[in-house]
């Protein structure tokens, strides 16, 4: 939270935490919160660099990856 406060919301290094954060949180079995925490991650990318932008590929695969788990046909989508 002080990271935040201080270097505020589009900092690239909160992008990275939160593409780690949800990659934790889905392998601890949460699905939910990494799915929340993964789209706040590719939400702060395209902000910073541009919606699509190669940098945002990484939590787009974990994303995939988690919404595969979930329903197979939803990651298509």
């Amino acid at each position: 939270a002080a990271f935040v406060a201080a270097s505020g919301e589009s900092h690239p290094h909160l992008a990275s935490f939160d593409t780690l954060l949800g990659d934790v949180e889905n392998t601890a079995g949460d699905p939910v919160a990494a799915e929340a925490t993964l789209r706040r991650a590719i939400a702060r990318y395209d902000r910073i660099h541009g919606e699509g932008d190669p940098i945002s590929l990484t939590a787009r695969v974990s994303l995939a990856g988690v919404l595969a788990e979930r329903d197979p046909d939803e990651s298509l989508r």
